[in-house]
């Protein structure tokens, strides 16, 4: 995704990033009953030059990223980061990861508790009450900016401090 000068996204951009993912939440949630749970920057991924994915998996094959085989139906893999498409190509984003998606209307917060990051947990997980597929919208700030979420969860907004809140 290309960013402004100011190497930042502005609202413009934002708006068009974010509409991408959330369309493909509804069709989960209203379509599927699929809850994602795990929504994060680096499980949105597109690129529109074919061939840095053809570097990525020549790449691959040549010398294997590392993986730790759990048990005889899990194993875990390392990431590999793709090169950047020529011209800053990047297509629109796609909403992919599924390895802690839930499916069905209601979920324990066991069954979830350790997919959401800490830092946009939805309050269902945190208290462990059951929850729904409305716990995925607390993580989509995390989705194109996690600088910034992480910035504002830390130490809130310029308007919001003060020597109260944050010694």
């Amino acid at each position: 995704m290309r960013k402004t000068p100011s190497k930042r996204l502005n609202k413009t951009l934002l708006k068009l990033a974010l509409q991408y993912p959330l369309t493909a939440l509804d069709f989960l949630h209203t379509e599927e009953d699929i809850v994602h749970t795990d929504l994060k920057s680096d499980i949105v991924f597109s690129v529109a030059d074919k061939y840095a994915l053809d570097d990525f998996c020549r790449d691959e094959i040549r010398d294997p990223t590392p993986q730790k085989i759990i048990d005889k139906t899990r194993t875990v893999y390392t990431s590999r980061a793709p090169r950047d498409p020529a011209d800053s190509n990047w297509g629109p984003w796609v909403l992919c990861g599924f390895g802690e998606a839930r499916i069905g209307k209601l979920h324990k917060v066991a069954n979830i508790g350790e997919a959401q990051p800490h830092i946009c947990r939805a309050p269902e997980v945190s208290f462990m009450i059951s929850c729904d597929s409305k716990v995925d919208i607390w993580n989509v700030p995390n989705l194109p900016t996690p600088s910034i979420t992480l910035h504002y969860a830390r130490f809130g907004s310029p308007r919001e401090r003060s020597s109260s809140k944050h010694g």
